[in-house]
């Protein structure tokens, strides 16, 4: 994420399973065009970060991804 320390957690849900990240990106245009993130602590961290969780959100498609900042 764009602090240190940010987490993200998969969730096992009766509606089927939820990606929470966090900081990890804000908002859906950032998540669904890949834009790096601001104000990150070490930015080539927070952009490698959000990358893993792009690619592993891709492989599993069931899996509903909530952003930090996006209700």
């Amino acid at each position: 994420g764009h602090t240190p320390g940010s987490t993200a957690y998969l969730v096992r849900t009766k509606d089927g399973p939820k990606l929470i990240i966090g900081d990890a990106v804000r908002i859906r245009v950032e998540w669904d065009h890949g834009i790096p993130q601001k104000g990150a602590a070490d930015r080539k961290l927070a952009n490698l970060s959000a990358e893993r969780l792009r690619v592993f959100a891709q492989e599993f498609p069931e899996i509903e991804v909530f952003l930090g900042h996006q209700p």
